[in-house]
């Protein structure tokens, strides 16, 4: 019977494989089943040679890539994209945060796959006799390492070895489109391929271009803030109030510049913050455009934090939550920030629902733009309005305002509509006391959608775009309505501020 095991477990491999979504499509026709079957063979062999047990590790690589499919699955019905290789140097972030991870991908699926795995090792080591041949545990250990090395080698050659063959196997670096064409494994086995081949992203030239400036004299505090989950909700359905974002609407209306913006995915707040501050498009980032905080940014990438410092302006990133989360601590020196203000510098700071309020950073970006000295170009990454949002995420008191009978849709979501309510404040908190200062630029925009699925489907919207403005207090005119993709918000952003400076616009006026 173990004579079967070898084609069983492959045979297991491809037909794991066909439950992935998003379905393949035009995929090279053997190329997926083997190597998804060559997946679940090493698999069986790495523990095979940890349990000397066969039939136990045939089980074992059968639930570990049933996990991986069904949390790729449930990632992708909550932020529209498959498991990228990357997603397994999170592990340590979901160990810390499990309450933003687990939520997301799904309480049942994280129970089905922890399931799944621990009765595998169960099955391992209670109901099967080990192997004879295998048995002493230096044979174990020399086969299990021969077994890495192998996987080793294959990985970090593999790919440009099937380029030099004229394999036409070269991933779009597209998630969605690669695990469409090559299967989920075999676009994490491509990807990975190409992160380990020896090579570096060149970022030539650099994402943010020299500009000149205005004289020292005329050198605004520049403000930028990356609202969490932030976009004009309304465009959703027209039963939404429609005077629920009042901060937004009127200063979107006397702003420089405001308009939808392309953002990089549904999720992964560091992908947007990265677009905007370096102005790279995801063509220009390889494989590291998944995490560009995972490598790319551990050493220095020109941004508009290089180039304001280089005008003179002190240049701040605030994020009011862990620092060491995406490894933020790690490049923000190199992203061109003189100092990074995270969780540490909120003790005892007002909290609304889980994490820090969007007052209580606006209240402190406030006090740093009122302290003498160099102008200040002020980065925030809000954090209020992350996920995963619960039903009982706030008490019920709380939702009354932003309650909407015409809209049937579950006590999270309205949740979220809280937190929007919270972010709009901030919006006018800032502007107002730029323009009481009569000196500044404000620049704010959303990272990404929350993550919401059914309501997306219920209301059938499908734009994945977030909103932004970019407001000077001393702009007359009518605001200048322009859609673009985040990439180019900050040299936008430049080109407002570096603008000849306008008859200041009177009290009331």
């Amino acid at each position: 019977m173990t004579a079967w095991l070898v084609p069983g477990v492959a045979l297991a491999g491809a037909l794991i494989e066909a439950c992935t979504v998003p379905r393949a499509f035009a995929a090279p026709r053997l190329l997926r089943p083997i190597v998804s079957g060559a997946v679940a063979l090493l698999l069986a062999l790495v523990f095979l040679m940890l349990s000397a047990r066969p039939w136990s590790s045939a089980i074992a690589a059968f639930a570990l890539m049933v996990a991986v499919v069904a949390v790729s699955n449930a990632k992708f019905r909550a932020i529209r994209e498959p498991l990228v290789f990357v997603d397994f140097a999170m592990l340590g972030q979901i160990l810390r945060h499990p309450h933003i991870f687990i939520t997301l991908i799904g309480v049942l699926a994280s129970l089905a796959a922890a399931a799944a795995l621990a009765a595998a090792i169960t099955a391992a080591i209670l109901l099967e006799a080990p192997l004879p041949a295998l048995s002493p545990a230096g044979a174990r250990l020399a086969g299990l390492l021969a077994a890495l090395l192998a996987i080793a080698i294959i990985v970090r050659v593999g790919h440009a070895r099937l380029v030099r063959w004229g394999w036409a196997v070269e991933p779009s670096l597209d998630a969605h489109a690669d695990v469409a064409r090559f299967g989920l494994f075999g676009s994490l086995l491509l990807t990975t391929m190409l992160a380990t081949d020896g090579t570096k992203t060149e970022i030539n030239p650099p994402g943010a271009p020299q500009a000149a400036g205005p004289r020292p004299a005329d050198r605004p505090n520049i403000v930028a803030v990356q609202l969490e989950s932030f976009f004009d909700v309304r465009l959703m359905d027209p039963r939404f109030d429609r005077g629920m974002l009042p901060c937004f609407d009127a200063f979107s209306g006397s702003a420089a510049l405001h308009g939808r913006l392309e953002v990089p995915a549904w999720g992964y707040t560091q992908r947007s913050e990265f677009a905007f501050l370096s102005g790279l498009a995801d063509g220009d980032l390889g494989v590291d455009r998944y995490n560009p905080y995972a490598r790319l940014a551990r050493r220095p990438v020109w941004t508009i934090a290089h180039e304001l410092r280089r005008q003179g302006y002190r240049t701040i990133c605030i994020h009011p939550f862990y620092g060491t989360f995406f490894g933020r601590d790690r490049v923000v020196a190199n992203l061109g920030f003189d100092q990074f203000l995270d969780i540490a510098d909120f003790a005892g700071a007002a909290r609304f629902g889980p994490y820090v309020s969007d007052q209580a950073v606006a209240d402190r970006a406030i006090a740093l733009l009122d302290e003498p000295g160099p102008p200040l170009f002020i980065f925030i990454i809000t954090i209020e309005s992350h996920g995963a949002f619960r039903n009982n995420r706030l008490p019920p008191q709380e939702l009354e305002a932003v309650r909407n009978d015409a809209l049937d849709l579950s006590p999270a979501f309205f949740s979220y509509l809280r937190h929007l309510g919270n972010a709009d404040r901030m919006i006018g908190q800032l502007a107002g006391h730029l323009e009481r200062s009569g000196d500044g630029v404000l620049c704010v925009y959303g990272d990404h959608l929350p993550s919401f699925p059914a309501v997306y489907r219920k209301l059938r919207y499908r734009d994945g775009r977030t909103d932004y403005l970019i407001w000077r207090p001393d702009h007359d005119g009518p605001a200048l309505v322009k859609d673009m993709h985040i990439r180019s918000l900050s040299r936008a952003l430049l080109d407002v501020a570096w603008s000849p400076r306008l008859a200041r616009r009177a009290v009331g006026a």
